[in-house]
């Protein structure tokens, strides 16, 4: 009797410890269980997820900044009339490439004509004075005609030939073909002429109006003379050096699609915008699609670094950790994954730098959002 006892305790006691590890058993079972996240098949397709590596990628150290694109000095020109008059005629309108030397408009000036008929008149009054001046320079050379008489006819010479030239200058300035005028055949109007090859961006012109003198009247940037004019604020500037790359775009564009390049760093503070302006010459082949005057956004890329990355969309984040899925599991009907923690550096144009890891095998790269995760 008592050893009936005795076998039948043992057996309670085996039972016993049967029982708590088989609990022990399902309890692991269950912990792992907790990282791993299945999906059928079919889901994987209707989301559209796609699974791959981790890729090497190149990370950008940018500094964000404003300007403009505008055209170099020598590719701008504000044209305006040296003297006063009434537009007679216009040639070309707002728009419109015109070459160096075409005329763009002209202009009737009584002006023009004085000018003109004043030179003629000097001209002809010289020579008169030119032949007294020579006669009386030779009696004075040989004493036979009074000092007094030699001084004056040669003040009235030198006065005369001062005049001729401020003429013959004036007409330079008007550009005016100045023989032309000495055989007698006058300009009517005044030709105002090109002086870059260009578009027309601006024009204030109408016949028939009155204009001043030194008054703008047309507008004119060569494209080809495009850069850009950016603001670095003053704490970036020690990052700068010529030659670095600079991605922009016009407001409301899309992605920087356009490039240039540093090509001048200033020397003098904005004391009121507290920054620097710079230059960047445009890449030519791109020229032709901007605007003289129209505000950008830009990045300047001051660093460069190829990292481990993941697209960031395959990286998500629970509190103050990121995690990634990973293929852990795969045949025809289901797809298993588990979490896996990573961390991250570098964040640029939708990728995520992965630190720590050499490879991370098959992950999720989309249609992670489309999975609860926690």
């Amino acid at each position: 009797m008592k050893e009936n006892q005795i076998t039948i305790l043992i057996l309670l006691v085996l039972s016993l410890f049967a029982c708590q590890n088989k609990t022990i058993q399902q309890d692991d079972m269950g912990l792992d269980n907790t990282n791993l996240i299945s999906i059928t098949k079919e889901q994987f397709n209707s989301d559209k997820m796609e699974i791959g590596t981790t890729s090497l990628y190149c990370f950008q150290e940018e500094i964000d900044c404003n300007g403009f694109i505008k055209a170099a000095p020598e590719g701008c020109a504000k044209i305006s009339t040296p003297i006063s008059g009434i537009i007679k005629s216009i040639k070309f309108k707002s728009g419109d490439f015109v070459t160096k030397g075409q005329v763009l408009c002209e202009i009737n000036s009584n002006e023009l004509i004085d000018i003109q008929q004043d030179f003629i008149e000097t001209e002809v009054k010289l020579k008169v004075v030119k032949a007294d001046y020579d006669r009386y320079l030779s009696l004075f050379k040989e004493k036979i005609t009074a000092e007094k008489d030699f001084l004056k006819i040669e003040s009235d010479f030198k006065v005369l030939m001062a005049k001729k030239q401020a003429l013959n200058s004036k007409l330079h300035i008007l550009q005016l073909d100045v023989s032309r005028i000495r055989d007698g055949n006058l300009y009517t109007a005044l030709p105002l002429k090109a002086p870059i090859s260009g578009y027309i961006i601006k024009q204030q012109l109408m016949l028939g109006q009155f204009i001043e003198q030194n008054q703008q009247l047309i507008e004119q940037v060569d494209i080809n003379k495009l850069q850009l004019e950016i603001s670095i604020f003053e704490k970036d500037v020690n990052q700068l050096e010529l030659g670095q790359t600079i991605h922009f775009k016009n407001i409301g564009g899309g992605e920087m699609n356009y490039q240039a390049k540093l090509i001048s760093i200033g020397k003098g503070l904005d004391t009121d915008s507290k920054s620097i302006l710079c230059l960047a010459s445009i890449e030519k082949n791109i020229k032709a699609k901007l605007i003289h005057g129209s505000y950008i956004q830009a990045k300047i890329t001051t660093n460069e670094k190829d990292a481990i990355a993941l697209p960031s969309n395959a990286i998500t984040k629970l509190g103050n950790e990121h995690f990634v899925l990973v293929v852990n599991n795969r045949d025809n009907e289901n797809y298993s994954f588990r979490k896996e923690k990573v961390k991250i550096g570098c964040i640029s144009k939708g990728y995520t730098e992965i630190l720590g890891t050499n490879d991370l095998g098959k992950v999720l790269l989309k249609g992670v959002y489309n999975i609860s995760v926690e």
